[in-house]
């Protein structure tokens, strides 16, 4: 995985040695391919696999994991996860991204609350978003809202 210089760049301000979008969705499919065919190996069968969803990972984590999916339907069943890796609230446009996420085939999207300048904002997310719900019943994904809920959209 990541070696420590590598994580240090990721994360530094600018990312002024970061991968180019090109090399970071290489990397990705790369290792997300020897990780799955491992798995594999050792008879899994179900993957649930977060992809980081940000201002600069943007949605090449996703793509690729979608693109590993299909590569590996029908030996191992991948479950796509949108991540928001810095928050919802903190991060300005990863409500886009994640619905960006959503659309091209992520399965169910994700956060960590205590991430949030505040609690208001940690409940804000705790709530499902009502485009997730509408996304969850349009592409029959993840069960993450009653079926009240969507029906009252």
């Amino acid at each position: 995985m990541m070696d420590d210089e590598a994580l240090t760049d990721y994360h530094a301000e600018g990312m002024g040695k970061a991968m180019t979008t090109i090399e970071l969705a290489a990397w990705i499919m790369r290792n997300a391919r020897k990780a799955v065919a491992q798995a594999a190996i050792y008879g899994n069968t179900h993957i649930r696999a977060l992809a980081d969803v940000d201002g600069k990972a943007r949605l090449e984590g996703v793509k690729a994991l979608i693109r590993t999916r299909e590569e590996f339907r029908g030996i191992v069943q991948i479950q796509v996860c949108a991540f928001a890796q810095d928050g919802w609230v903190r991060e300005p446009g990863v409500d886009k991204l994640l619905r960006q996420a959503m659309e091209l085939g992520s399965d169910v999207v994700a956060g960590i609350p205590w991430i949030e300048y505040t609690e208001a904002d940690v409940r804000s997310r705790i709530t499902p978003a009502p485009w997730l719900c509408i996304r969850s019943l349009i592409f029959r994904r993840s069960p993450l809202c009653s079926s009240r809920q969507r029906w009252q959209l």
